[in-house]
């Protein structure tokens, strides 16, 4: 997922992860996706979701 191994995933990265799991799905609405994952992963708010926020939400 972390195409450029920065450590952080952001929206683009996302996308292109759903793109490829979905595809041209009309049923999903991959925009609305990212936006709702990052709503609950990006803890900080800072535009990335890391590993520790992904973890800290298993927790």
């Amino acid at each position: 997922m972390d195409q450029d191994n920065n450590g952080k995933i952001d929206r683009e990265e996302l996308k292109q992860l759903l793109e490829a799991i979905w595809g041209n799905n009309t049923d999903f609405d991959i925009s609305k996706a990212v936006e709702s994952t990052f709503n609950k992963c990006d803890l900080n708010q800072d535009g990335f979701i890391t590993f520790d926020e992904l973890a800290s939400l298993a927790e």
